[in-house]
């Protein structure tokens, strides 16, 4: 008994300079164990102990555009880089969506209801695995392997499937008329195993997003004739494939500064050289993932972008149906302006792949080098959804976050990082008053929980209002504590530490808290791990003698001062705060109106903040 008490208070004792440094903050177990084991530290750097797993994919495979059919097989090499021998192995198999009687958090057509993805081999290390020993269970599947994969050693996968597309767009993926696809989350994809969580165990519903290792892929696509791909990566046979006059507009394309008609929709015939079947070559290294789209009649307009001061080119495309609505053709100048101003200017780092292109399918969907979406007769749609999407680049593409877990870390930057630019460029577009909006009616209630609850536990609105809103407007009010050169700078750093790895919340946290050379808790611990919800109020303490006046903070998340003074003779003068006058807890704030003035009304607030009882921001004097 005596012994257990020494071991207790020896371990309590050992955990005591964690606890102590951030007492001001809850931790995660998962994370404190990553610290112990060096993997995390407490400075936002990978611990000298970190790793992180990868796949290389080769994949073969085809499409019937009548049917919808896809027919794969994968050469699949797993590299084990953590110090642990895995006995297990788990697969994402996203098709299991439309499996009838899997598990969904969104609707599915009844007609495209199927048997969800077909695995018809799977061969482990050279030996057939038996596939009815997988377990499947919401677009997962997990397997015991027949031997232990030992630590730092690699395992060989060959597994050949099939399944076919939905008939019906979603928001991520579908099917578009006769011959046209945008095809995603559609190979058996080896999940995630990381230092935090072991095996990503979370299935998919349809409904919360992805988390993926850093990857390579070599993907050939056998298409019928008469059909054009676009697809994440560098397409490697265009010359083979491409008609000279269409692959010399193709290759003029990747250097002009102006879009470049590559085809008009009747001309698809003539862009590909006779010959039949095609099959398409892709290479992608260093990505999270693979899509790509298809399609017979589309408009396809491509122009080119110089990035690293010239050092290469990306070829950015925009594909997009006939007949839609002007504004989606200029889809491809607003995608180049905003990845060149990602590029440049904020964050300022340079766009990592060699390609982008913009698909005019449904919905609004990222993806490495892709996106789906359909932004026709909405002009705010369209450059809210495209800036968006492509700012996805950085977070969670190039840094590895799970979505699964803490979807506001890449949506919540998706919807910061273009935010001024959106602005400018469509003057219309307050983002940050929609949102100011949206949380002042929104916080507070059921449907406001603390972004650090794990995504996956929230569902629906409340999933969402986190995940952008919530997230979003904290990142502005960082923004108006640090200031945006400081977090440009912030952000470059935590990017260069933790692209192509698997940062978690703490570790973004504790980065921008070492770049900034600022203690941000208190900041942190409101907007991402408390309920609550932002209000000020105003009380006059002696404004007509001692022209003295109070902002009360009545709730709890801290959100800047901004004043409004008119005085009678008409002149009006601004004060503003930042939200860290409230970093020690204050509950009110006394300022002084300064000079002679006679004070006719005092306002406080703005539109970009959020204020859920604005009922006493204004005081009058002269009533």
């Amino acid at each position: 008994m005596f012994r257990s008490i020494i071991q207790l208070i020896l371990l309590t004792l050992t955990a005591v300079p964690l606890v102590a440094q951030n007492s001001d903050l809850f931790i995660y177990r998962e994370f404190e164990n990553a610290v112990k084991k060096g993997t995390r530290t407490m400075d936002g750097i990978p611990g000298s102990a970190y790793w992180v797993n990868s796949t290389n994919y080769k994949i073969k495979a085809s499409l019937e555009p009548v049917t919808g059919k896809i027919s794969g097989e994968a050469s699949i090499v797993f590299s084990n880089n953590s110090p642990d021998d895995l006995k297990n192995l788990a697969f994402n198999l996203y098709p299991d969506l439309y499996k009838k009687g899997s598990q969904r958090n969104v609707d599915v057509s009844p007609e495209d209801l199927t048997d969800g993805m077909n695995l018809q081999e799977l061969i482990i290390n050279g030996a057939p695995f038996p596939l009815d020993k997988m377990q499947r269970n919401k677009a997962k599947g997990l397997i015991k392997l027949p031997e232990p994969l030992k630590s730092k050693t690699s395992l060989s996968i060959t597994v050949k499937w099939s399944f076919t597309m939905p008939k019906n767009p979603d928001a991520r993926i579908g099917t578009y008329g006769d011959s046209s696809y945008f095809v995603a989350y559609w190979y058996p994809q080896v999940a995630v195993y990381d230092d935090i969580t072991g095996w990503d165990a979370l299935g998919y519903e349809g409904e919360h997003e992805f988390y993926n290792d850093n990857n390579s892929f070599e993907v050939e696509l056998t298409i019928p004739d008469d059909i054009l791909v676009w697809a994440t990566g560098t397409h490697l046979n265009t010359k083979e494939l491409f008609s000279e006059s269409y692959f010399k507009r193709y290759e003029t394309a990747k250097k002009s500064e102006k879009p470049v008609i590559i085809c008009e929709p009747g001309e698809v015939k003539d862009v590909l050289k006779p010959g039949g079947v095609k099959t398409w070559k892709f290479s992608a290294i260093d990505v999270p993932d693979f899509s790509f789209s298809v399609s017979n009649n589309m408009r396809w307009e491509a122009v080119g972008l110089p990035v690293e001061n010239g050092k290469r080119n990306v070829l950015i495309s925009s594909v997009y149906r006939p007949g839609t609505d002007s504004l989606v053709g200029e889809v491809i100048t607003l995608s180049r302006h905003i990845i060149k101003y990602f590029s440049e200017e904020f964050p300022g780092i340079p766009y990592p792949y060699e390609t982008m292109t913009v698909f005019n399918g449904s919905g609004g969907m990222e993806f490495p080098m892709m996106v789906n979406q359909d932004v026709e007769n909405d002009r705010w749609l369209a450059t809210y959804v495209t800036t968006h999407e492509i700012a996805h680049t950085y977070f969670p593409f190039l840094t590895g976050t799970n979505e699964k877990r803490f979807s506001w870390l890449d949506e919540g930057m998706a919807v910061y990082l273009p935010l001024s630019e959106q602005t400018k460029i469509y003057g219309g577009l307050r983002y940050d008053e929609m949102t100011a909006s949206n949380l002042s009616r929104t916080m507070g209630t059921q449907n406001d929980v603390p972004l650090m609850i794990p995504s996956h536990f929230v569902q629906g609105g409340a999933h969402m209002i986190g995940a952008y809103a919530r997230s979003g407007m904290a990142f502005l009010i960082l923004e108006n504590i640090i200031g945006k050169d400081i977090v440009k700078k912030s952000i470059q750093d935590f990017v260069n530490v933790w692209k192509h790895k698997h940062p978690t919340p703490y570790d973004f946290f504790f980065s921008i808290n070492r770049s900034s050379g600022k203690n941000l808790n208190w900041f942190w611990k409101a907007w991402f791990f408390d309920y609550g919800y932002p209000s000020l109020g105003l009380n006059d303490i002696d404004l007509k003698n001692g022209r003295k006046f109070e902002v009360v903070k009545k709730g709890h998340f801290p959100v800047p001062v901004v004043l409004e003074i008119l005085f009678e003779d008409g002149t009006v003068e601004t004060i503003s705060k930042t939200a860290e006058v409230w970093k020690n807890g204050e509950k009110s704030l006394v300022l002084s109106v300064p000079g002679t003035k006679k004070i006719d009304k005092i306002t406080l607030g703005s539109p970009k903040i959020p204020d859920v009882d604005n009922s006493d921001n204004i005081l009058n004097l002269t009533k």
